[in-house]
């Protein structure tokens, strides 16, 4: 077991891309994340009301 110091964000971000490239990559349109949502949801990993929390926090 390790322990990392992030001095600041800048450490963050750059551990965050050395462990995982996509971190930088855009983000999602909000119809994606709506769409991957409504997966969660149909897997049942997501109650009816967590998706419509959730949707409604990407909508505004």
């Amino acid at each position: 077991m390790f322990r990392v110091i992030i001095a600041n964000e800048s450490d963050t971000k750059r551990l965050a891309y050395h462990y995982n490239p996509q971190f930088l990559v855009k983000k999602d349109s909000v119809s994606d994340e709506i769409q991957k949502l409504g997966d969660l949801r149909r897997q049942g990993l997501l109650t009816e009301e967590e998706f419509e929390q959730r949707k409604e926090k990407l909508l505004n």
